[in-house]
């Protein structure tokens, strides 16, 4: 078995921004562990940088997640991997992982240009910073119980001790690529590869003839039009303070999961020979709040566009992006006397799972099925 430190570091590593790459951890003795897709970024001072948006996949051996929010990560010419998360549920800005040196390898060809691998053996300790907690050595006792079980040569044991101990420093006095600002600048080059909507394509075949797509600058009239149509319920979600520009921006943001506090969500308008004709909100996780009332998905249709099924078609629509994101059964939300609402969330099979009452109006709430 090679030493953490005797892995020499294949430089076969991608050149082309968005080019795929598979990350692939293993444990010491190179049985499976974590592995995921991700879009090659570009690489500074720190090392390379992948990027993973929402709607990513990771899986191991009897465990899989679906992340919601973007994510990137540093592979230095080091033993230990660093993943920068723009939102998180459990609010974990900073992961870091003790690692082998990372390896690189040209696998074929892929549609953005040539794919590769990057692989390299787990050790356990982990320093996670959160936007609660200080930052934090974790697994101690796993990387106890792996020296024995799979025998880690004692120059590794410290070594790996060592740097733990030093990224802890790193991360607690936000030194880069620790600093936020880092991270921040490679969210962004993430973001300019304009990966859609996860499920868009799904959706879209579940929209009844509508067309689906992200708000734009050019938008900004008919969208106007639309929310001062609507009495109490708002089209937009449009600061007073904010410009046209900066809210398509933020939108933008918000669905990277890049502007908190809000969950990351979709924001969608549904266009009907050419007219905006409703609007779809699908919040890819839920706060305390909306679990209650909210939920995963809100739609509208304005006035004139009623009657004609465009609301069950958005709901089924953003049923399919939930889908895209493994959310097995989706939270719909109406009020207790909005007959249409609650046949639409019903024909769309939601089962009423109780009536509650919020901030003094009467809400249904509704358990619907993605699939």
């Amino acid at each position: 078995m090679l030493s953490r430190t005797d892995i020499v570091q294949d430089m076969s590593t991608p050149s082309r921004p968005g080019s795929p790459v598979h990350v692939r951890y293993t444990k010491w003795d190179g049985s499976p562990h974590w592995e995921s897709d991700a879009v090659y970024l570009g690489r500074d001072e720190h090392g390379v940088w992948l990027g993973q948006p929402a709607g990513t996949r990771s899986s191991r051996p009897g465990a899989a997640f679906t992340g919601v929010w973007d994510s990137v990560a540093v592979f230095p010419e080091a033993g230990w991997t660093a993943t920068f998360n723009a939102w998180h549920p459990t609010g974990t800005r900073i992961y870091v992982d003790l690692t082998g040196t990372p390896r690189w390898s040209a696998t074929g060809s892929g549609p953005e240009g040539t794919a590769h691998e990057v692989t390299m053996p787990d050790l356990d300790l982990d320093v996670i910073a959160k936007t609660t907690l200080p930052a934090f050595i974790d697994d101690e006792d796993e990387f106890a119980e792996h020296q024995v079980r799979y025998g880690y040569p004692p120059e590794v044991v410290a070594q790996v001790r060592h740097d733990a101990d030093t990224l802890l420093e790193q991360v607690r006095d936000g030194r880069a690529p620790f600093d936020g600002a880092t991270a921040r600048r490679w969210l962004d080059r993430l973001a300019a590869l304009e990966h859609p909507v996860p499920g868009l394509r799904e959706a879209q075949e579940r929209a009844g003839g509508l067309v689906l797509r992200e708000l734009t600058l050019a938008d900004e009239d008919a969208a106007r039009t639309a929310h001062a149509e609507l009495d109490g319920w708002p089209f937009l979600f449009l600061d007073d303070d904010e410009t046209w520009a900066e809210h398509v921006a933020d939108l933008a943001r918000e669905r990277r999961g890049a502007e908190l506090p809000r969950v990351p969500h979709a924001f969608l308008v549904a266009e009907a020979d050419g007219e905006l004709v409703g609007r779809l909100s699908v919040r890819f996780a839920l706060t305390e709040r909306l679990a209650v009332v909210g939920g995963h998905v809100g739609y509208g249709v304005r006035p004139a566009f009623r009657g004609r099924g465009h609301g069950t078609a958005l709901l089924r629509a953003g049923l399919a992006v939930l889908a895209a994101l493994r959310v097995e059964r989706a939270l719909v939300t109406c009020d207790d006397d909005n007959v249409a609402s609650a046949r639409v969330i019903e024909r769309c099979g939601g089962e009423l799972e109780s009536v509650v009452t919020h901030e003094g109006a009467r809400k249904r709430r509704y358990w619907v099925p993605t699939a």
